[in-house]
């Protein structure tokens, strides 16, 4: 290998070297801001319920969440390991607390729910809030997310409808066929 081969090539080298470091140290400060901006939201309450939406079919089953939840804003961790709730057909003493919230709530981002976790995290303020805002939709009957105040005071716009072709679909041809 000649000399002036290497000098050629070293400026190259150097150059995958710092774009390297620099991406690197990019990646390192977007995840340090990141952890700051999400510290708070590392509560397994709050990830699990914050957004969740609320599906029961009946007025027990309501009732039967309503308790959980109650359980699980005002009870110690070491209490709400030892507590069961009735299932869907409302058979007594079949789910955990835990359990309960997977089978009734659907997150906003999909997880599983940690139990442990989630019984010392109840415990926090931020929780407790996220907890009482479910309490309150479900006497309310209401799920707990809120639309957006500028969604709901827009306009109607009575005039749109499928005989507009404002679907995306193409206009549907004329029937050559006289009408009665």
């Amino acid at each position: 290998m000649r000399s002036s081969d290497v000098k050629c090539h070293w400026p190259m080298w150097f150059m995958v070297i710092v774009i390297v470091l620099a991406v690197t140290s990019c990646d390192d400060r977007q995840t340090a801001e990141k952890k700051t901006q999400f510290a708070g939201a590392q509560n397994e309450v709050v990830l699990y319920l914050q957004g969740a939406e609320r599906q029961s079919e009946s007025a027990a089953q309501e009732q039967e969440i309503l308790k959980a939840l109650e359980d699980l804003r005002t009870l110690p961790p070491e209490k709400l390991r030892e507590r069961r709730y009735a299932d869907y057909a409302l058979t007594p003493g079949q789910w955990t607390l835990g359990q309960l919230l997977q089978k009734y709530f659907v997150p906003s981002m999909p997880r599983v729910v940690d139990e442990e976790t989630l019984y010392r995290d109840a415990q926090d303020p931020k929780a407790r809030a996220t907890i009482e805002e479910h309490i309150k939709a479900i006497r309310e009957q209401r799920q707990t997310f809120r639309v957006p105040t500028e969604t709901a005071t827009m306009p109607i716009n009575n005039r749109v409808g499928f005989d507009n072709h404002e679907c995306g679909l193409p206009p549907r041809p004329e029937s050559r066929q006289p009408r009665p």
